[in-house]
C-alpha cells in the first residue's frame, strides 16, 4: 500500500469549486476507457461533451493507481496516488480545476472497501487479520476500522483528494461488504424484517458503520470551508435503514443512494413490465 514513488504535489491553481444543487445529473466514466490517453485528453473532450449535455457533476473511477488497471480503481495499492497510466498528479488537478471553470463538480471513489493484497508487511496494522480479513466476494483485503489508526489513515486520504486535487464528493462503492457482517449477503428481503436484522449488533459492523458517518461530517464540513458542499454518494443495494438521514437523526448522512445491481437490470430487460415484482421496482 506505501510501494511508490513519491512525485511532489504542488498547491492546486485557485479555482472557485461550484456549488451543491438540487436534482445533481451526474455523467459516470473511466477516463482511460472513454477513448482518452490520459487527463489531458479528457479535458479537451468529456468536460465539454458533459457541460453541453446538461450534467452537473462528473463522476470519476480508476482515478487511484491500482495493482491492475482492469479493477477500474477498485482494491488501490498506493490510497494517495493517481493512476499514472493517465498522467501526472499536475494533470489531474488541472483537470478538475478546467471542470470547475465549465460550472461541473467532480466526484471519485476513494474505494475505502477494500485493498488490493500485496506483500507490503501491514496486514497487522491496518487490516483485519481473522478469518474475515478478505471480502468473500471481490477478494478485497479488508480494513480493521476499529483501529484508530486506520481510520485517520481513510480520513486523511479524503481530504488529501479535497484539498489537494480540488474533489467536490465521493462516491463509497460496496457500502453493503462494509456495514454487514456477512458484506451484503443473504439479507431479509422484506424492509420490516431488514431494520429488525441491522438492530443485532452481531449482524452489522459498528466500528465501519462509525467510519462512514465520520467520512460523511468531515467531507461536509471540509467543503464548506471551500463554500461549496460535499455530495456523499453510497453504493447500496440492500436498503440499509438511514443510509441517507442526517447523522443528527441517526443516519449515516450520505445525500445520494446509488443501486449498482447489474444484474437486476440484465433480469428486467428479459421481462415484460407486468412481469416485475414490487421488490424489483423498489431495488
Amino acid at each position: 500500500m506505501f510501494d511508490a514513488v513519491v512525485h511532489p504535489v504542488p498547491s492546486p491553481k485557485p479555482s472557485k469549486r461550484p456549488a451543491k444543487v438540487p436534482g445533481e445529473r451526474i455523467y459516470e466514466c473511466h477516463l482511460g476507457l472513454t477513448g482518452h490517453k490520459n487527463f489531458k485528453q479528457a479535458a479537451e473532450v468529456l468536460i465539454p461533451r458533459a457541460k453541453r449535455n446538461g450534467y452537473t457533476a462528473l463522476l470519476l473511477i480508476g482515478v487511484q493507481e491500482c495493482k491492475s488497471y482492469a479493477m477500474m480503481g477498485a482494491q488501490p495499492c498506493a490510497y494517495f496516488a493517481p493512476c499514472a497510466m493517465l498522467g501526472t498528479p499536475e494533470d489531474l488537478q488541472d483537470f478538475v480545476a478546467e471542470a470547475h471553470g465549465a460550472g461541473l463538480r467532480v466526484y471519485m471513489c476513494p474505494s475505502h472497501e477494500g485493498a488490493a493484497w500485496c506483500d507490503d508487511g501491514l496486514p497487522e496494522h491496518y487490516f483485519r487479520t481473522t478469518s474475515g480479513s478478505r471480502d468473500p466476494i471481490s477478494g478485497a483485503r479488508l480494513f480493521d476500522y476499529e483501529e484508530p489508526e486506520v481510520v485517520r489513515f481513510l480520513l486523511s486520504n479524503l481530504a488529501y483528494w479535497m484539498v489537494e486535487y480540488g474533489f467536490d464528493g465521493f462516491r463509497f462503492d460496496r457500502v453493503s461488504s462494509v456495514i454487514y457482517a456477512q458484506h451484503g449477503r443473504w439479507l431479509p428481503q422484506d424492509t420490516e424484517k431488514l431494520d429488525e436484522y441491522v438492530n443485532n449488533s452481531n449482524n452489522v459492523n459498528s466500528s465501519a458503520i462509525q467510519y462512514l458517518m465520520l467520512a460523511t461530517s468531515m467531507a461536509e464540513k471540509l467543503a464548506q470551508s471551500f463554500e461549496s458542499g460535499a455530495t456523499m454518494i453510497a453504493d447500496d443495494p440492500t436498503l440499509f435503514p438511514g443510509i441517507c438521514r442526517p447523522i443528527a437523526d441517526g443516519g449515516l448522512g450520505f445525500d445520494l443512494r446509488q443501486n449498482s445491481f447489474a444484474g437486476l437490470w440484465k433480469g428486467l430487460l428479459r421481462k415484460s413490465d407486468e412481469e416485475w415484482t414490487m421488490e424489483e421496482l423498489m431495488q
